[in-house]
């Protein structure tokens, strides 16, 4: 007998567990942010600066970057997808592009520059850097290629060559390094879901307002546990 043909269902979910992706890590400088975020001061541990190691392998961090990342981009050139990740999203979930440090900017952009094959070699490259959200991605494009939903978003910059600090970058540089990006995702959408929580109960304890759906199930805890002592007593 022929073997049977898996369902559309199997198919579709062995091809969600694909994206084992094979990345770089840097380590970067962190330092005050700016603007409104100027009382949080980022350190390095604090930063995941991480590339795709070629255009195919960029597909993958395209669709499964977080809502906080920062992606950076030789514009105009080709080059490496350069991501700014926050490591703990517990404290805070995200910068706004302004705020970053300068000295993260600066390192991205050093990274960014040395990873693209025109771009090193010139003296000066410029860059763009947005929110992760921002990068639009349609089905006739080539892989690693994007465009954005709005180009307000979008932060431009000049780099210049800095053979002294790539150096130092470059001494960071970890191997290649096999990334469940699918899992990371949905593992930081629950974080992420799990501090909103915290901080709605925190409010709600703070605010001392009536909330009768938190009276109720009190009022529900409490008759469990009387009918709980009478059975045992």
């Amino acid at each position: 007998l022929p073997t049977p043909l898996p369902s559309f269902y199997a198919l579709s979910r062995h091809r969600r567990r694909q994206p084992s992706t094979m990345v770089f890590y840097y380590t970067i400088r962190g330092g005050p942010c700016l603007g409104s975020n100027s009382h949080i001061t980022l350190s390095p541990e604090d930063i995941v600066c991480y590339v795709g190691r070629d255009k195919h392998e960029n597909e993958h961090l395209i669709k499964y970057g977080w809502p906080g990342d920062v992606w950076f981009h030789v514009d105009g050139l080709s080059s490496a997808h350069v991501y700014f990740r926050l490591r703990n999203v517990d404290r805070v979930s995200s910068i706004p592009i302004d705020d970053l440090p300068c000295d993260s900017v600066y390192d991205m952009m050093q990274i960014c520059k040395n990873n693209s094959i025109s771009g090193c070699k010139l003296a000066s490259c410029k860059m763009v850097y947005t929110p992760h959200s921002n990068l639009k991605k349609t089905f006739d494009m080539e892989s690693g290629a994007v465009t954005y939903h709005d180009t307000k978003m979008c932060r431009y910059g000049r780099c210049e060559k800095d053979r002294k600090r790539v150096k130092e970058l470059e001494r960071t540089k970890s191997d290649d390094v096999e990334v469940d990006y699918y899992q990371e995702m949905k593992d930081n959408e629950r974080r992420i879901i799990e501090r909103k929580k915290r901080m709605r109960r925190a409010q709600n304890d703070d605010d001392g307002l009536y909330d009768p759906i938190r009276e109720d199930e009190d009022a529900s805890r409490m008759r469990a546990g009387r009918m709980g002592d009478e059975q045992s007593g």
